[in-house]
C-alpha cells in the first residue's frame, strides 16, 4: 500500500511538471498573414482612407503585394492601416522590395492613423531589405498606416515592384495559470503521505520491547 502511495504522488508530481512547462511556453498563434494576390488587390492610394487589412496577431505579421505604374493613367499604388489590440505593441518594422524594374524611384512610409502623423519615410529605388528605425518603438496599441507606392511627378514609365511588409508584435508572457502551475509543482514535490513517512521508520528494535512508547512530543519525565 505504501508503494503504491510514493507511486501515487510521483506520477502526481509528473503530471504537475507538464503542466507547468506547456503553461509557461509561449503561445505561438499564427501570426497575421496577408497576400494580395490571394486575400485581394488594396484598393486605397490615399492616406486618409486606407484599406484596413486587420488586426495584428503575435509573431510576425507579413503583408505583401505589389504596385505598378505603366502609363500615365494606369497606376496602382498601396496604402493599407492595421490595427494593433490592447495589450500588444509592434517591436519592429522591417519593409522587403523585390523584383524592381524601371526607373521610378519608389515612395514607402510608415504613419499613424487617424491623424496621419509620419513615423519614418523612405525613398528607394533597388531590392533589399530595409529595417524601419525611426518609429519610436515599441508602438503602443492604435492603427498605424503603410505606404508601398512611387513618387510623383515626371517620371520615366514603366515602373513596377513587389512589397513585403514584416511587422513583429511580441509573443505573450506566462500569465497566472502558468504560476499556479509552478506552485502545485512545488507543493506536491514536499507532499508524502503520512503512512509512506511512518512506514519508513525502523521498527523497534527487540531489546527496547520492553519499554513503554512515548507520544509524539512528550519526553519521559515530563
Amino acid at each position: 500500500m505504501h508503494e503504491r502511495a510514493d507511486a501515487n504522488i510521483l506520477e502526481l508530481v509528473r503530471l504537475a511538471l507538464l503542466a507547468s512547462v506547456l503553461l509557461l511556453s509561449p503561445l505561438h498563434a499564427s501570426a497575421f498573414d496577408y497576400d494580395e494576390s490571394v486575400d485581394g488587390d488594396i484598393l486605397s492610394n490615399t492616406e486618409d482612407n486606407p484599406t484596413l487589412i486587420g488586426v495584428l496577431d503575435p509573431g510576425l505579421n507579413v503583408i505583401s503585394g505589389g504596385v505598378f505604374w505603366t502609363a500615365p493613367a494606369v497606376f496602382d499604388g498601396d496604402k493599407l492601416s492595421v490595427t494593433v489590440p490592447p495589450g500588444a505593441q509592434i517591436e519592429a518594422i522591417t519593409l522587403e522590395v523585390s523584383n524592381y524594374l524601371g526607373n521610378i524611384p519608389a515612395s514607402t512610409k510608415v504613419f499613424e492613423t487617424p491623424d496621419y502623423q509620419a513615423l519614418e519615410s523612405r525613398i528607394l529605388s533597388a531590392d533589399g531589405i530595409y529595417p524601419f528605425t525611426a518609429p519610436p518603438f515599441p508602438l503602443p496599441p492604435g492603427d498605424y498606416g503603410f505606404t508601398a507606392t512611387f513618387v510623383g511627378g515626371e517620371q520615366e514609365l514603366p515602373g513596377s515592384y513587389d512589397w513585403e511588409w514584416t511587422i513583429q508584435v511580441p509573443e505573450p508572457g506566462p500569465g497566472a495559470g502558468s504560476l499556479a502551475a509552478v506552485g502545485i509543482l512545488l507543493a506536491l514535490a514536499r507532499v508524502r503521505p503520512r503512512s509512506a513517512t511512518r512506514a519508513s521508520c525502523d521498527p523497534k528494535p527487540a531489546a527496547l520491547a520492553g519499554f513503554p512508547t512515548l507520544a509524539p512530543g512528550r519526553r519521559r519525565g515530563v
